[in-house]
C-alpha cells in the first residue's frame, strides 16, 4: 500500500466578519420575523448571492451585489417592511424560525459557512421579544449567549443590542414613571413623578426633560426643564403636576440624549369618576376548546352594584367587537361567561357575543371596553404549542393585574375549566388537595409489597386538621371512586398548615395483573379530591421501538416485546392513540417470552421475528407529540408510551431508552443509532450507548472508486441528541446528515457530485442538558489510491 497523504484537520471553522447578531424568532404577527447581521470587520463585505438557513430552509439572501460596510447593521426580513437601517425582504424559502430554539446558518456565494447561531429558549418566551449576542466575539453556536433583549419594546434593530456589555460616557435612561394616584379623577391634580438614570461612566449635564400626554392622536406638551447634573450610576427624581377631564391617555417621559433606544418611557391612565369604571374582571378563558367554535370567556363582578354591560365591547390585536347591544346585567358577586357560539349548561348567566374575536391558541391580548371606550379590564397571556385541548387560563388573583402574564396559569381542575365558579387557582379557607400520586417500583413483582405514595398539600389559607385519606381497587374500573369500589386501607393525615405538604405511603401486594387504584380524600371541597394510578403487576408486553416516519409512508411499524414469564397471544386485542382505536388481530397471534415481534401498517418483509399486519393500523404523528396504548380483550390498558418529534430525521425510529422507566415519559425515548435506522426484532441500539463522545470510520480513507463507503458512527450519550455533518478544510459544508447519530457517505456532495480526494472534517454537534457542544473527528477521501 502506498503512502498516503498528511491528514490536516481543523479544529475549528473559521468564521467571516460579518456575523448574525440578534434574531426575532417569536413576533406576535407570524410573517414578521427578521435577523439582523453586523460587520464587525474593518472593511466592506459584499453578501451578492449569500444564503440565510436553518435544517429545514435555504433562502437566497440577494441575488445582486449589496455591501455592508464597516460598523453597519442590516435587516434581513421575512415581512416588507423597512428599518433604521439597510433591510432585505427575502420573498421565498424564508427559514421559518422555531418558537422553542433553531440553529440559523449564515453562508456566504460558495456556501462557505460564515456564521451559525444556535438559540434555545423555554416555551413561555414573549411574543416580539428577540434574542441578542452580548459581545460581537461571541461565539453564536452557542446557545448559552443568546440572551433575553432587555430594552423596553422588546428588541433593537439597526442598533446596539441591549445586552452589550459596553459602557458609554454619558447615557440618559427613563427607569420608570409613576403616577399618584394611580386613578386619578376628573378635573382634580395628580402628580407624575419621572427617574432619570445616568448609565454613563461620565457626569452628564445639560439634558433636559419634557413630559407630554397622549389623547386619541393629540399630543400635548405639560413640562420641559433642565436637568441638573448626574453623576456616573446616579439618578435624579422629578415630579409634575396634571389635570384632565374624564378620558383615556398616556402619559410619555423623554430626555433629549439620542444614544440607544432608552430615552423614553411611558405609562397608560384612565382618569375617571369614582365607581364610574365598573370593576369587572375578566377571570378565566377558554382559547383552546375540543370543539374549535365553543371558545369562551367568564367575567366577574368585583363591584358592589350590579352592572349592565350594554354597548361594551372586547378587543384583540384584529380589532374591535361588541359583546351585545341589549341590557345584560351582572349582579354583585355574580359570574357571566360570554361565548362564541350558542352553548348550554353554564350554571351561570351566559350570553353570545354578537361579533366574535377569535382567540390565538399559542397566546392573546384582550381589553373589555365599556359604551365608551373606557378599558374596564385587560388581560394578556401566552402558552406554548403543546397545551392541551379543553384546558383555560385562569387569573390567579382578583387584586392582581390581569394585563400580567405571570397572573394566569393553567386551570388546575382535572375537567380543565371551572365556568362560573371559584378558579382552580384561587385559595378558598379550608381545601386539601391530591398532587400526585405514585407507584414504587414501576412495575412490582406479583405479590410481593409495593408502596403507593400520595402526595396531599393544602391550598387552603387556614391550617387543615381531621381529615383521612383512603386506598381503593378500583373494582369497576371507572378511574374514580364508586361504592363498587374495594377498600384497601386508610390513613390519618396530619396536621397541615397553608401551603404545607406530605406523603402519605401505602404498602400494597398484589398478584400478576393490571389495576387501577384510586385515592380518596374526606375534604369534599372542589375536585381535587381524588387520583388515580393504574399499576401494572409482573412484566408483560412492552413496546420497545416505533419507526413513526418511514421513508415509505405507509411503512410504519411498532415493535413489541414479551417481558414476562408467559406466551401472550394478541387476539382480539387493540392499537390506540388519541385519535381512536383498531384492532390488531382478530386471530391467535403467540408472543413467546423474551421474544420480540412486529406490528405493521401494512405486509412487510425482512423482519428476523414475528410480525403482524394490523386489522385497523393508527396513523402516527411524525410532527407531533403522539401516544400509544396497546389494549386487551378485557379493555385494560396493558402498555402506554409516548414520544415527542422535534426535528427528527425521517427512516430512523424512536428506541426506548429502558423498558423498566415509564414509557409515557418522553424521556425515555431517543432516536435509533443504528446504521440502518433502526433495529427491528433485536436489542435497541440505544442501549450500548458510551458516555464518552466518540466517532468510529470504517473504512477511513476510503476509495469510492473501488465502491467503497465509510460507515460513521457517533458515540455519545443517552441523553445527547446528535447532528452530524462533514465540512472541507475551508469550512464548506459537504453534506448534512441532520440528526442522525450512524451514516454511510458516499464520497458525494449534497448535490450529488463526487469530491476530490483530500481530508474532511466530520462534525459532530452535541446537544445535551440545553448545552450544544461541536466535536470534529477527521476522515479521508482516497480516490484511485489503494490497491
Amino acid at each position: 500500500m502506498r503512502n498516503f497523504f498528511a491528514i490536516l484537520i481543523l479544529t475549528s471553522i473559521l468564521f467571516g466578519q460579518v456575523l448574525i447578531n440578534e434574531i426575532m424568532f417569536k413576533p406576535s404577527v407570524i410573517s414578521q420575523e427578521w435577523i439582523e447581521l453586523y460587520n464587525a470587520g474593518d472593511s466592506s463585505v459584499d453578501i451578492h448571492s449569500w444564503t440565510i438557513s436553518d435544517p429545514n430552509y435555504t433562502a437566497i439572501i440577494v441575488d445582486s451585489s449589496f455591501t455592508i460596510e464597516p460598523g453597519e447593521f442590516i435587516i434581513i426580513s421575512q415581512f416588507d417592511t423597512t428599518f433604521d437601517c439597510p433591510t432585505i425582504f427575502v420573498e421565498s424559502s424564508w427559514p421559518y424560525l422555531n418558537n422553542t430554539g433553531d440553529t440559523v446558518y449564515l453562508r456566504d456565494s460558495d456556501s462557505a459557512l460564515v456564521d451559525i447561531a444556535v438559540y434555545s429558549v423555554s416555551s413561555s418566551w414573549g411574543y416580539d421579544i428577540s434574542v441578542e449576542l452580548p459581545e460581537y466575539s461571541s461565539d453564536g453556536s452557542d446557545p448559552a449567549n443568546w440572551l433575553q433583549c432587555e430594552d423596553a419594546t422588546g428588541s433593537t434593530p439597526c442598533h446596539i443590542n441591549s445586552v452589550y456589555e459596553i459602557t458609554y460616557p454619558v447615557d440618559i435612561s427613563i427607569t420608570s414613571i409613576t403616577i399618584e394616584p394611580s386613578n386619578p379623577t376628573p378635573d382634580d391634580t395628580f402628580s407624575i413623578t419621572v427617574i432619570v438614570e445616568n448609565l454613563g461612566t461620565e457626569n452628564a449635564s445639560g439634558f433636559s426633560l419634557t413630559t407630554e400626554y397622549i389623547s386619541s392622536s393629540d399630543t400635548t406638551e405639560i413640562e420641559t426643564i433642565e436637568l441638573s447634573d448626574i453623576p456616573a450610576g446616579g439618578s435624579v427624581e422629578q415630579q409634575f403636576s396634571l389635570t384632565l377631564p374624564a378620558g383615556n391617555y398616556s402619559i410619555l417621559a423623554s430626555v433629549d440624549d439620542t444614544l440607544g433606544t432608552n430615552n423614553s418611557n411611558s405609562i397608560d391612565i384612565v382618569v375617571s369618576e369614582p365607581g364610574e369604571v365598573p370593576d369587572i374582571l375578566i377571570t378565566e378563558i377558554m382559547f383552546k376548546p375540543t370543539e374549535s367554535s365553543e371558545e369562551w370567556i367568564e367575567l366577574y363582578n368585583n363591584d358592589h352594584i350590579a352592572v349592565d354591560i350594554e354597548g361594551w365591547s372586547i378587543t384583540d390585536a384584529t380589532g374591535n367587537a361588541i359583546i351585545t347591544s341589549e341590557s345584560f346585567i351582572i349582579e354583585p358577586g355574580e359570574y357571566a361567561i360570554i361565548t362564541e357560539v350558542d352553548m348550554t349548561g353554564f350554571s351561570c348567566p351566559t350570553l353570545t357575543c354578537e361579533d366574535w374575536r377569535f382567540l390565538n391558541n399559542d397566546g392573546e391580548s384582550l381589553h373589555l371596553h365599556d359604551s365608551i371606550g373606557t378599558v374596564v379590564d385587560s388581560a394578556i397571556f401566552s402558552v406554548s404549542d403543546s397545551w392541551s385541548y379543553g384546558v383555560t387560563v385562569e387569573r390567579c388573583s382578583l387584586y392582581a393585574d390581569g394585563w400580567n402574564e405571570d397572573n394566569w396559569i393553567a386551570c388546575q381542575d382535572p375537567a380543565g375549566a371551572t365556568p362560573c365558579q371559584i378558579n382552580s387557582t384561587w385559595p378558598i379557607d379550608y381545601d386539601i388537595a391530591i398532587t400526585s400520586m405514585s407507584a414504587e417500583p414501576f412495575r412490582p413483582e406479583p405479590d410481593n409489597p409495593f408502596n403507593v405514595f400520595v402526595d396531599i398539600e393544602n391550598v387552603g389559607v387556614y391550617t387543615a386538621s381531621g381529615y383521612d385519606i383512603s386506598l381503593y381497587l378500583d373494582t369497576d374500573r371507572s378511574h374514580n371512586y364508586t361504592v363498587d369500589d374495594t377498600l384497601i386501607s386508610t390513613q390519618s393525615i396530619p396536621d397541615l398548615n397553608s401551603d404545607e405538604s406530605t406523603t402519605i405511603s401505602f404498602n400494597v401486594s398484589l398478584p400478576a395483573g393490571l389495576y387501577s387504584l384510586v385515592a380518596v380524600l374526606s375534604d369534599t371541597v372542589r375536585s381535587n379530591n381524588e387520583a388515580f394510578i393504574t399499576v401494572q403487576v409482573g412484566m408483560t408486553i412492552v413496546i420497545t421501538e416505533i419507526m413513526f416516519d418511514p421513508e415509505i409512508s405507509d411503512h410504519e411499524w411498532i415493535e413489541v416485546y414479551n417481558a414476562g414469564n408467559e406466551s401472550i397471544d394478541l387476539a382480539n386485542w387493540d392499537i390506540a392513540d388519541a385519535s381512536g382505536t383498531g384492532t390488531i388481530t382478530y386471530d391467535s397471534f403467540i408472543i413467546e417470552p423474551g421474544e420480540y415481534a412486529i406490528i405493521c401498517e401494512v405486509p412487510l418483509a425482512g423482519f428476523s421475528c414475528p410480525s403482524i399486519v394490523a386489522e385497523s393500523w393508527r396513523y402516527l404523528n411524525n410532527t407531533d407529540y403522539e401516544s400509544i396504548y396497546l389494549i386487551n380483550p378485557d379493555e385494560e390498558i396493558v402498555e402506554q408510551v409516548a414520544y415527542d418529534v422535534d426535528d427528527w430525521t425521517q427512516d430512523v425510529s424512536a428506541e426506548r431508552i429502558s423498558i423498566y422507566v415509564d414509557g409515557m415519559d418522553t424521556d425515555n425515548w431517543r432516536p435509533s443509532r443504528s446504521i440502518d435506522g433502526s433495529t427491528p426484532c433485536q436489542d435497541n441500539s440505544i442501549w450500548s450507548a458510551t458516555e464518552k463522545i466518540t466517532c468510529d470510520v470504517q473504512p477511513n480513507p476510503f476509495d469510492p472508486e473501488r465502491g467503497e463507503n465509510a460507515e460513521i458512527v457517533i458515540n455519545a450519550p443517552v441523553d445527547a441528541t446528535i447532528e452530524t455533518r462533514i465540512y472541507n478544510l475551508r469550512g464548506k459544508l459537504i453534506v448534512d446528515f441532520e440528526a442522525k447519530a450512524a451514516n454511510v457517505w458516499d464520497g458525494n456532495d449534497e448535490n450529488g457530485n463526487p469530491v476530490p480526494t483530500g481530508a474532511y472534517v466530520i462534525v459532530a454537534e452535541i446537544e445535551q442538558n440545553g448545552k450544544v457542544t461541536h466535536h470534529r473527528f477527521p476522515i479521508a477521501v482516497a480516490r484511485g489510491m489503494k490497491k
